[in-house]
């Protein structure tokens, strides 16, 4: 405590502002330690531009004491929810004081809460001078009242006290909301709708009824991003998710107009033990300037859904309501242990979606994805009538009329480092010829398919199998930003640290 004591002396005498990060352990005795060290940030909040705490859940300290006018603060984290160092349940909510900061925050632009409350349409944390906003809450929150014995569910914000307190904030650029409409008896939506004019990402979290409730009651400017991550609870919707698809869809097809749509990656996963599915699905839009710039690195819109045995009907139903006709790569990954029945049911909706998209220029796929799809194939061959052409002896000409070419990712860890050509020979007998006959059928007609790319650990092997079919080269590293769709952001706590910063360079980083 002494040597934070000092550089905030430090600092204070060369009147700069300081950026101050900082983890609240686990409480030990004595509790009173971690109130001492937020005592001390309190009583410097006049020269603290940026502030963030994470605080264990864990760690005894019930209420933020950070009373003092913070006339520099420009950016605010308040964090007990989501840091993931224990296996301490983090379900409990917080509310801050009214009087947090003394009601003086008149530089403050971004806000992020995780695992706090405050009152929605008085506090000072809120004006129109908030630039970025983030509220995320547990899925099942708790919060002790002080009249109480025991916690009772979170039943705030309501849909109502939201709306109100979204509406003080009209320069919003970012605003992500997680867990942020408990349920509750009766809360209908307000008649109200959310203009951001100024909006350029929105993140959404928590049931798909609710998200895309929200989600319809929002405008923003078509050049933002969308990003949701949904899960269906039956207590909400039944099976008929038909409406609530329409919106969403028609949500990214306004975000996609103008904005020329040219990649899409789409990702199925299953879980073992259930016949559940998680599936993803991310869009990225070409760079403006001209008709052949690269795709921008990051997606604009991103949804995933978690696994349920409906999110295979869902994500088809959405697929089918997406308009995009200038796409020109499609990637689509699966991760699952290879069962019939999970291998028919995948294969039938890659064969929707691929004929949805059937003018793509460029196919990325997982070699569980190339599995599929191959035997989805197969059964379609088993009713083409005998006599075709070679050239019409697979159903793949028919689904890419435009492919230039394939990118297969994970060939050189499907088949294992030590056995990998015994491994990939023995597999080739039963699979790749089958492969194989599909790829010369796309260089044959519609003639247009001219690379296979690979991993470059089994380049040589590859090349030796498809030798006078296709040109096989190792895989660009610029198709990385379509090869993982899993985004699992974990937040990485220091358990001993606390770092100072100003502006100019003068920065302490150091250890108790």
């Amino acid at each position: 405590m002494t040597w934070l004591r000092e550089n905030f002396a430090r600092v204070q005498s060369l009147n700069l502002p300081v950026t101050l990060h900082r983890y609240i352990p686990r409480g030990y005795i004595p509790w009173a330690n971690n109130k001492v060290e937020l005592d001390l940030i309190d009583e410097h909040m006049s020269h603290i531009r940026e502030l963030v705490i994470l605080v264990n859940p864990a760690s005894m300290v019930c209420a933020m004491p950070l009373t003092n006018a913070a006339p520099l603060l420009e950016s605010l984290i308040l964090s007990q929810y989501g840091l993931r160092v224990d296996d301490m349940d983090d379900s409990m909510v917080d509310c801050l004081s009214d009087n947090i900061f003394a009601g003086h925050v008149p530089a403050l632009r971004r806000l992020v809460l995780r695992g706090y409350i405050f009152n929605w349409t008085t506090s000072s944390l809120i004006s129109a001078s908030i630039t970025h906003f983030e509220l995320s809450l547990p899925g099942c929150a708790l919060i002790q009242h002080p009249d109480e014995d025991g916690p009772d569910s979170l039943q705030q914000p309501s849909r109502a006290q939201l709306f109100l307190c979204l509406q003080r904030m009209p320069m919003l650029e970012a605003l992500k909301l997680e867990n942020c409409w408990p349920i509750t008896s009766e809360d209908p939506w307000p008649n109200t709708i959310l203009e951001f004019t100024h909006l350029r990402r929105l993140e959404l979290t928590g049931t798909m009824a609710r998200c895309v409730g929200f989600l319809k009651r929002v405008r923003m400017p078509s050049s933002a991003s969308l990003h949701m991550s949904l899960y269906i609870d039956k207590r909400e919707i039944s099976d008929d998710y038909g409406a609530l698809i329409d919106i969403v869809a028609a949500q990214i097809n306004v975000l996609s107009a103008g904005r020329r749509v040219s990649a899409a990656a789409f990702q199925l996963s299953a879980k073992d033990s259930t016949n559940g599915y998680a599936a993803g699905l991310k869009l990225w839009r070409s760079q403006i300037g001209t008709a052949l710039a690269k795709e921008e690195w990051q997606p604009f819109i991103t949804v995933s859904f978690d696994a349920r045995p409906s999110v295979l009907p869902v994500l088809r139903l959405l697929t089918s309501r997406l308009h995009l006709p200038e796409l020109q790569v499609l990637s689509f990954f699966c991760k699952f242990e290879r069962t019939h029945a999970r291998i028919e049911a995948i294969g039938n909706t890659m064969m929707e979606l691929f004929a949805k998209f059937a003018g793509v220029k460029h196919l990325i796929m997982n070699m569980r994805a190339a599995d599929v799809l191959g035997h989805a194939m197969s059964i379609t061959d088993s009713h083409v009538p005998s006599g075709t052409g070679p050239a019409e002896d697979t159903a793949v000409s028919r689904l890419f009329r435009e492919l230039t070419a394939i990118s297969l990712r994970d060939t050189y860890c499907c088949f294992g480092s030590s056995k990998a050509h015994a491994t990939l020979r023995g597999f080739a007998s039963k699979y790749f010829e089958g492969f194989r006959r599909s790829l010369v059928a796309l260089v044959q007609d519609p003639g247009h398919l001219q690379l296979l790319n690979v991993s470059w650990q089994d380049l040589d092997e590859w090349r030796s199998l498809f030798e006078g079919v296709v040109c096989v080269q190792p895989l660009p590293a610029a198709i990385e930003r379509y090869m993982d769709l899993e985004a699992t952001t974990q937040l990485l706590v220091p358990q001993s640290v606390v770092e100072i910063q100003t502006p100019f360079g003068l920065e302490f980083d150091a250890e108790e």
